[in-house]
């Protein structure tokens, strides 16, 4: 069961997964951000793509709008097979799939589990097409969900998420550490997505992360 309490529910906290790459990422003020990924992106469960993570971070960090590309329901492959979404050279592509691939839900869920090597073979795709064209990727791992069970099944995709930004060059965040020492409630009652609460405190780690020039 979720780790419920009033307002929704707790994350599985466990041991973050090393970063990889240089930090801050430093973006000129003229470049954009650009985020991808599922309904955790899109904020489809906490208020809309107002209240999700990428409008709060363009706030934050002062480039506001964040282009908010996602779709709810995504995994990887099916972000691969629709038409590209353009970044330019300098931008920052913010990465953030897996829980829709991980179907943490099992037998609950009409979802089916990609691969874990497949997730990882098509997000290390995804990040290279965009470094290839001189934008920075930031590949982050999939959230932690709300009850042992679903974290268990997302856990490898987590791993294949670090292992993609490896092999791609991109660099690489686990969220968890955005959830340490919290006390509001960071997921929804379902254990999956993320409350308003839990997508600022994501926005407020990447903007910790991220370091905007003028030049």
């Amino acid at each position: 069961m979720p780790k419920w309490r009033p307002g929704g529910s707790d994350t599985v906290m466990h041991e973050p997964l090393r970063p990889l790459g240089e930090f801050p990422v430093v973006l000129d003020a003229a470049q954009q951000i650009i985020a991808v990924g599922d309904s955790n992106t899109r904020g489809s469960l906490s208020g809309g793509p107002q209240a999700a993570y990428p409008a709060i971070l363009g706030k934050l960090v002062g480039m506001s709008p964040v282009r908010n590309a996602s779709t709810g329901g995504e995994t990887v492959s099916g972000t691969l097979s629709r038409p590209w979404i353009e970044a330019r050279s300098g931008d920052l592509v913010i990465v953030m799939f897996g829980t829709n691939d991980a179907a943490p839900r099992a037998w609950l869920s009409d979802k089916t589990a990609v691969d874990p090597q497949r997730y990882a073979d098509d997000l290390a795709s995804l990040a290279e097409h965009y470094l290839a064209r001189g934008a920075e990727v930031l590949i982050l791992a999939p959230l932690p969900a709300g009850s042992r069970a679903m974290d268990e099944r997302i856990a490898p995709y987590r791993e294949k998420a670090r292992e993609a930004a490896q092999r791609s060059g991109a660099r690489f965040l686990d969220p968890v550490t955005a959830f340490e020492g919290e006390t509001n409630v960071p997921l929804t009652y379902d254990g999956i997505h993320l409350t308003n609460s839990g997508q600022r405190q994501l926005a407020l780690l990447l903007s910790e992360h991220l370091s905007i020039v003028d030049r």
